[in-house]
Order: structure tokens, then C-alpha cells, then sequence
């Protein structure tokens, strides 16, 4: 109905699960709208109301705010179905009638409004319209949380694929999320490359990867997930593909002028410690310690510090660029410091301001000498089983295929679609070895239609304009991505597979199990926030002069507080 359509989802979620009345259940007694908490309200005694406090600004004469309610038959409210909507929504805000206007008593109004609403309800569940679903394919959000639930690493898609269309504020819209020849190629490309870092690849050659820092960040205090002892910087989890070295390219931010930003501190002092250190740290152990001084330049040595090649294994790995903190304790200044001291690059250069070095960006490359691919979790998911021999290569790689579609797909694997992937198997093996050829096949299943598209199959018997009840499978793809914004997990998958899941009672079970589940945090980071837009708190950023106090991490803190 209307007046749910700016419901929050778990609110929604909440009036469904109470709902679930019989429809033959909803016919309301002869000569009235419908039952009340407080008595009923029959057609006569709403329609005086109607006539004695409303119908009098309400015709069609005066029209007050557009609205005239003289043909509103309450007898049949569906035949003024918008006009009796709106009522509802002006009766349940105490809009109607208008303050100062004579009202009868809040009861009564409210009886009226329930009325209201029974009686639309009640022609709704008997009418039926479910109206018609576009084809609906994953939107980068959705691969990306997909894909992490499928093989355990987290991917910046960004880089990969399109923006999504946005339709009517949501970018899960069926009808927007189009299908264009550049974005083919796009889940194309992304299916090679996640597939090779999901795999590894002991031959894998050198490319890189950058993190960037925005001004707006404060770097005055220690930074979450940092090693103790450590101030600003930046933590970032980054899948290395394999066993190998790699270097790390520390740029630190400058002033207008070209020096190092930061040169009012402490340390830069002639009778103190001359220099600052910035270390490199890889799972909380130092791997490097650069040393930061006053009199880097972009005219002399550059703004970029550089390690030695670090060995460092394959796999997710938490890499912590910051600085050695060298005091603590309130800084004496002529102005007091601010957190966000990169609100003027010159604020650095002042007398009597204490400025602090800031990191820019973090660029990692590699591998050099790779040597081979090391246990990742990402690995561990895809390969169930090892072949010992050549003889159990093939029976290996199709249980391994078969596990990885069939949760992609969100259904049974048919033998057709398992002997095609199998033919992809084929020619990564003859290409390479056992790994190569299961990469070649989990590239095809990331690229395959069946993953990136949710098909719903119309049943044959189903003539045009009749409607029909969704499969099993079908509604625990509806339930999973609305909720999660991922896959079907394998208890929802085994309800769906048994054709429980559209039981009123088997589905209110599997809703609340999933509410409880940490991944339905996605109702608030996605649907919330695209609903109060609160992705805009990313390019907002005030005057500085005005709200010295703002800063990244405050965008950051107002949107998880929302």
C-alpha cells in the first residue's frame, strides 16, 4: 500500500510478518467499514463524520488543498483509492481536520482511519496485484558482497565495473540496472581478474595497487587497527597474489610551495629530535622503518619515501603504513591545534601552529621473484579436495565446480551447465595444470548469466496477465539479496530446495534468523543510506574557517550514527 512505501525495511519486514491473514478472513461485517480496537464505526456513522467535519472545506466547491471529498463513498473505498490513502495519511498525522477547525475526539478520528484502511486492505488481498519484474541482474554492491561470501576476499569492483544506474534513489532497481555492451565487458574482466587473485597465480607478474589518504583525514592520534605507538597513517587489508617481494611508495602530502607538510612540530626543532620515522607494518610486525625529515622537497628528494623488496606470502594480509609516535601530551601553542590541520596546506608553515607530517597515499607493487602461492583463505574455499593421481583429476575438478556454482547460481547445478564449465576446466588443464584449469572454470561461473543475473522462469501453464506464485529458489534470492545484499546461505537454500519456504510460518522463521545474522547490517548501509541519501556526506565538505573541527572521520561518525 502508499502509505508503507517510506517504511523502513526491517518496519516493513515487521508489518509483513504480523499480516499474514487469511484474505478470507478480512470480509467486514454488513453495513460497516470494518471492525475497531474501539467498537465499529459503521458506513453511516464515517460518512456523518465525513459530512460534519470535512465536507464542508472538502467539496467541490471549495476544494481545500486540492482535495474534494464529495464523491468518497465509503461503502467503496477502492473506487477512491488514492483520495482514501490520503486521508489516512492526513487522519493518522492530525493534519485532519486542521488545527482550530472543530474535531471530533481522537478516537473517533482514529476509528476512521483504521476503517479506512481495513476497507482498502480488505479489496487488496482479495484483488491481488503483484504487477510485473523486470529482469534483474547484481549491481556492483551486490558482486562484491557475493563474490566475498563466495570466496572470502573482498574485491574493490570500482575499478571494475560501471556505476549503477539509480532508480528512484535505490541503485537495486530492476528497471534502471540496463545491460550495455560496455558492461559485459566489464563482468568479464572482472571474472578474470578475481578469479586469478581468488586462485593465485605463482606466475603472476608485477602490477600495483594505491590507497589514498583524503585532506580531510585527521592523522593527529592513533589510527583504529594500527600498531600501539603509532599516530595517522592509514590500515589497509590488500590480497598480495602470490609469495614474493614487493615495495612500498610512501608520498607524504606538501605544502603549496612544494615541502614536506608538517614542518612546525617538534620534531624539526633545532634542539630536538631531527628527525620522524614512518613505518611499514604487515599484520601488526615491522617490516620497515623510513626515516622522515625536514628538508624533503618536490624540487630535491621528492615527497616519496621507498622500501627495500619485502618477502611477504600470498592472501589477504593487513599492511599499517603510520608514523612513530615520538610525544604525547597537549601541545602549548599560540592557536590551539585542530584535528583537521590539513585545512589550510599553509597552516603548516605558521608561527606558533604545531604541524604534524601526513601521509598521501600508499602504493604497493609486486610481486617480484614471485615463488609459488601460499595458503589463502580464498583457496582453501574453492579447492575441497586434491587429486593424488591424474586418474582423480577430473572427479576433483567437478566437485569443486559443482560446489562453486551451484552457490553462485543459488540452485542445483544441471549436468548441462556442469559440463560446460567442465570443458572450460579442460582447457585451462591443457593449458596449464590443475589449478589453471579450475581457474579457467570459476572465471566462466563469475561470468556466467546464471550469477550475474537473477532469472525468476515463467511457468508454461501461466496465460498473459495471470499471476502466479514465484519458485522457492526464486523467493530465497529475493529474501537473501534484499536482506544481506548476498547469496542465499545453504539453510536458506535447503528450506527453498524442500519447497517450504513460502509456508507463512517456515518464512517468518527464516526471516528472523536472518535479521539476527550480522550481514542484515545491510538494511541499514544500503537501504537506509541511499534512502537518506547518505552517501552525499562523502563530497561534503564545509568551510573549513567555519568548522575547523570537520573532518573525514566526523563524515564517517555521522553516517554510522544515522
Amino acid at each position: 500500500m502508499k502509505r508503507y512505501t517510506l517504511v523502513l525495511g526491517s518496519a516493513f519486514l515487521g508489518l509483513a510478518l504480523g499480516s499474514a491473514t487469511n484474505p478470507a478472513e478480512l470480509s467486514a461485517a454488513p453495513g460497516m467499514v470494518g471492525p475497531q480496537s474501539s467498537g465499529t464505526l459503521s458506513i453511516e456513522s464515517g460518512q456523518a463524520l465525513l459530512d460534519q467535519y470535512c465536507v464542508y472545506c472538502h467539496d467541490d466547491v471549495e476544494k481545500s488543498g486540492g482535495m474534494s471529498l464529495s464523491g468518497l463513498d465509503l461503502a467503496h473505498v477502492e473506487d477512491s483509492a488514492e483520495l482514501a490513502e490520503t486521508m489516512v495519511r492526513k487522519l493518522r498525522a492530525g493534519m485532519m481536520p486542521p488545527a482550530g477547525a472543530p474535531r471530533p475526539d481522537a478516537a473517533i478520528l482514529t476509528a476512521l482511519a483504521e476503517s479506512l484502511e481495513y476497507g482498502l486492505d480488505t479489496v487488496a488481498a482479495a484483488n491481488p496485484n503483484p504487477g510485473g519484474r523486470a529482469l534483474q541482474r547484481l549491481n556492483r554492491a551486490e558482486y562484491a558482497r557475493s563474490i566475498r561470501e563466495l570466496l572470502e576476499i573482498d574485491v574493490d569492483v570500482a575499478g571494475l565495473l560501471p556505476p549503477d544506474v539509480m532508480g528512484q534513489g535505490f541503485d537495486n532497481t530492476a528497471e534502471a540496472l540496463s545491460v550495455s555492451a560496455v558492461l559485459v565487458q566489464g563482468y568479464m574482466r572482472a571474472a578474470s581478474q578475481i578469479s586469478r587473485v581468488a586462485v593465485g597465480d605463482p606466475r603472476a607478474t608485477p602490477g600495483s595497487a594505491t590507497f589514498k589518504i583524503p585532506r580531510t583525514a585527521s592523522q593527529m592520534r592513533h589510527v583504529e587497527g594500527a600498531p600501539f605507538g603509532t599516530r595517522g597513517g592509514m590500515v589497509q587489508v590488500h590480497n598480495f597474489p602470490a609469495n614474493g617481494d614487493y615495495v612500498f611508495n610512501l608520498t607524504l602530502y606538501g605544502t603549496a610551495a612544494g615541502r614536506i607538510f608538517g614542518l612546525n612540530n617538534p620534531l624539526f626543532d633545532d634542539g630536538a629530535v631531527s628527525k620522524g620515522e614512518l613505518e611499514v607494518s604487515v599484520n601488526g610486525e615491522r617490516v620497515a622503518l623510513l626515516e622522515v625529515n625536514r628538508s624533503m622537497s618536490e624540487s630535491s628528494s621528492g615527497l616519496t619515501l621507498t622500501t627495500e623488496p619485502i618477502f611477504i606470502e600470498a592472501g589477504p594480509q593487513k599492511v599499517a603504513a603510520t608514523f612513530v609516535q615520538k610525544f604525547s601530551g597537549m601541545v602549548d601553542d599560540l592557536v590551539a591545534p585542530i584535528e583537521h590541520t590539513q585545512a589550510d596546506g599553509e597552516i603548516a608553515t605558521g608561527s606558533g601552529i604545531t604541524a604534524l607530517p601526513h601521509l598521501q597515499d600508499l602504493n604497493i607493487t609486486g610481486p617480484f621473484r614471485a615463488t609459488g602461492v601460499s595458503y589463502t583463505p580464498s583457496r582453501a574455499r574453492i579447492f575441497t579436495c586434491r587429486p593424488t593421481l591424474p586418474s582423480e583429476e577430473m572427479s576433483c575438478a567437478a566437485e569443486i565446480i559443482s560446489n562453486l556454482a551451484s552457490e553462485a547460481y543459488r540452485k542445483a547445478v544441471s549436468a548441462e551447465d556442469l559440463e560446460g564449465l567442465m570443458n572450460f576446466y579442460v582447457e585451462g588443464r591443457d593449458g596449464g595444470d590443475f589449478e589453471s584449469g579450475v581457474r579457467m572454470a570459476l572465471q566462466a561461473v563469475l561470468a556466467s548469466p546464471s550469477f550475474v543475473f537473477r532469472f525468476e522462469a515463467e511457468p508454461d501453464s501461466v496465460q498473459p496477465g495471470q499471476d502466479y506464485r514465484i519458485s522457492d529458489l526464486e523467493l530465497a534470492s529475493r529474501l537473501s539479496y534484499f536482506l544481506w545484499s548476498t547469496v542465499p546461505d545453504d539453510a536458506l537454500i535447503e528450506v527453498a530446495e524442500e519447497g517450504r519456504l513460502h509456508e507463512p510460518t517456515v518464512l517468518e522463521q527464516q526471516v528472523r534468523r536472518m535479521i539476527k545474522d550480522p550481514r542484515a547490517e545491510t538494511l541499514s548501509t544500503r537501504f537506509a543510506a541511499q534512502w537518506l541519501h547518505l552517501a552525499d556526506l562523502t563530497g561534503v565538505v564545509p568551510d573549513p574557517l567555519l568548522y575547523p573541527q570537520f573532518d573525514t572521520t566526523m563524515g564517517e561518525s555521522m553516517r554510522r550514527e544515522t
